[in-house]
């Protein structure tokens, strides 16, 4: 695997990190901070498309 592959691999694995990171900061503020979560998914739902455009 050349190393430019290799950097595409590693980012979208952090990129699905902070994906499943911002989905859990989702459930957490659904019931008090609706308005937040609503944020956080969108974050969450854009920030997997990026990774998923990288693999």
């Amino acid at each position: 695997m050349s190393k430019d592959m290799e950097n595409h691999v590693d980012i979208q694995v952090e990129l699905y990190a902070i994906s499943e990171a911002l989905k859990e900061l989702v459930e957490l503020n659904e019931d008090h901070r609706p308005g937040l979560a609503m944020l956080l998914r969108m974050l969450a739902d854009k920030v997997e498309r990026v990774a998923r455009k990288i693999g």
